[in-house]
């Protein structure tokens, strides 16, 4: 039979084990939580940044059909 002296170690390693594998699991638990919303975020940004350049491709004004581009009728301003 073990002595009481190794049974109060015994009990206490095993409390203090239980202890650090809550503290560790609460530590790895949030850092994949931060994980995820950073994930979460650089999705929403991506496509923020493809709705932006889709926007600009679809407001941007048609270019004319002539090489010129009607600049013709002003060249009298440049001289």
């Amino acid at each position: 039979m073990a002595s009481s002296g190794a049974n109060v170690l015994r009990y206490s390693a095993l409390g203090a084990g239980i202890f650090y594998g809550l503290y560790h699991q609460s530590a790895l638990k949030a850092k994949s939580k931060i994980n995820q919303i950073d994930a979460d975020y650089q999705h929403q940004s991506s496509l923020i940044q493809k709705a932006k350049a889709e926007w600009t491709k679809k407001t941007m004004p048609k270019e004319s059909k002539t090489e010129g581009g009607g600049g013709e009728c002003f060249s009298f301003f440049l001289s």
